[in-house]
């Protein structure tokens, strides 16, 4: 018995273009929380492209789905965020650590609420480190 496959043609995750510009190259993790009103969060590396303005240091992402259904980018490496809290120096990210396994722990993404929150270890290029507490509209 011959079967058709479910769609075909490339894949949508590739050739569709991301809020603020580029598009998926591979996903580093994706958890869907408990409950509703939020939907996925998704930490991925975006496709090198000269002419998406995505480069090897700015490739790094983390994205939500926000309450009306709507990805949202809302970190990414290169982006100027507030070093300590709000009103402190604002630095570039270097890396982040965002949606991470405890160790042991296969599958099991840490560092986000039903309430639509993730936390992200970030890293500046002076080498010092701030917990983010980011808040999906």
């Amino acid at each position: 018995m011959r079967t058709r496959p479910a769609r075909s043609g490339p894949s949508p995750v590739a050739t569709t273009t991301l809020p603020a510009g580029g598009r998926f190259d591979r996903f580093v993790s994706v958890v869907k929380p408990d409950g509703v009103g939020y939907g996925a969060f998704i930490s991925a590396l975006l496709k090198i492209s000269g002419r998406e303005g995505v480069t090897r240091n700015n490739r790094a992402a983390l994205f939500a789905v926000d309450s009306k259904g709507e990805l949202r980018r809302i970190l990414r490496t290169g982006d100027l965020v507030e070093s300590a809290g709000p009103g402190s120096p604002r630095k570039s990210v270097r890396s982040f650590v965002a949606l991470a396994a405890a160790p042991g722990s296969i599958g099991a993404a840490r560092g986000y609420s039903t309430e639509g929150r993730v936390n992200a270890l970030v890293t500046f290029p002076d080498r010092t480190q701030a917990v983010l507490s980011i808040q999906v509209p």
